[in-house]
């Protein structure tokens, strides 16, 4: 949404390339009045006369200034880098690397301030699982613990097992999927694999934008509660 001089706008409808960040981040709260269950989504324009309420969240954009990096805007605002990329998908760009001797998930994760998860997600050939065939009186905490895996990652793997009781043992018998590439297994040397583009410590490019996730308040008491009574 703009709210500047209309004639800065192209012909187009394109935004002028500064000085936005003071304008987004606007939300429709209301349409006038309710309009059934499907609210104001079936609604194509309001209608004569009816008021629109807006709340504008000010910070929600953030112009780049010079030497701004994923990293600095991520201390800055009290956030992560993999969330302000998740909040900017042309943060989301990937580049080919190949792998070299001492990399892993774990490694890989921290020098392109990304998560394990994600360098799955981007790359299939890491998401190979061998089977294990529990024996009487395992269960998923203890499959877990002595093949040095999360308890999120095992159930990630087996979803059929996503609801099952951590420490309720499991069926004797019961095969279940681990994963080839752990958080320190070693990956081959010269394995092409795909990273984010943007490394945390990368300048980004001054004048451009990114949204900012929104902050999280804690609410402050006027007065502490008296704990006597």
């Amino acid at each position: 949404m703009w709210l500047g001089d209309l004639a800065q706008l192209s012909p187009q409808g394109g935004l002028p390339s500064g000085g936005r960040a003071q304008f987004a981040g606007c939300l429709v709260q209301h349409f006038g009045a309710d309009y059934g269950p499907g609210g104001i989504g079936l609604l194509v324009q309001p209608l004569l006369g009816e008021s629109i309420q807006l709340v504008l969240r000010p910070h929600s954009v953030l112009v780049l200034r010079d030497g701004d990096s994923l990293n600095l805007i991520a201390e800055r605002y009290g956030t992560t880098v993999a969330t302000l990329r998740r909040s900017n998908p042309q943060l989301e760009s990937t580049q080919a690397i190949t792998a070299v001797d001492g990399d892993s998930l774990a490694v890989l994760a921290g020098r392109h301030g990304t998560t394990e998860t994600k360098l799955r997600s981007l790359n299939p050939v890491l998401q190979q699982s061998e089977a294990y065939l529990n024996a009487e009186g395992e269960t998923l905490s203890s499959v877990s613990s002595e093949q040095n895996l999360s308890l999120s990652l095992l159930r990630e793997f087996n979803p059929e097992l996503s609801s099952w009781p951590s420490e309720e043992p499991l069926p004797t018998g019961t095969t279940l999927l681990l994963p080839v590439y752990r958080s320190t297994t070693p990956i081959p040397a010269g394995m092409q694999l795909l990273v984010p583009g943007y490394l945390p410590s990368t300048q980004l490019p001054a004048g451009e934008w990114i949204y900012l996730p929104a902050r999280r308040f804690i609410p402050v008491l006027d007065e502490l509660p008296d704990l006597a009574g």
